[in-house]
C-alpha cells in the first residue's frame, strides 16, 4: 500500500492497460509503412510524450486536493 500522493494516474493506467502507445509507431517506426519519412511519427511521439508526463505528474494527492 502507497499514500495517496504517491500513485500517479500513470501507475494506474498502466496497470490496468500496459505501456501507453497513442498508435502503434511510438513504440517502433519500422511498423509505419512509411517507415522514418512517416510526417506525422514526430508528433506521435511528442503528443504521448506529453500525456505520460502530465499522468506521472498528477498523483491522487492531487486530485483530492481538488
Amino acid at each position: 500500500a502507497r499514500q495517496p500522493q504517491e500513485i500517479s494516474l500513470l501507475d494506474v493506467v498502466e496497470a490496468i492497460d500496459g505501456p501507453i502507445m497513442l498508435n502503434d509507431c511510438t513504440g517502433s517506426a519500422a511498423s509505419c509503412p512509411f517507415g522514418d519519412d512517416c510526417p506525422i511519427h514526430p508528433i506521435w511521439c511528442e503528443a504521448q510524450h506529453e500525456l505520460v508526463t502530465k499522468l506521472r505528474a498528477t498523483t491522487f494527492g492531487d486530485l483530492v486536493k481538488k
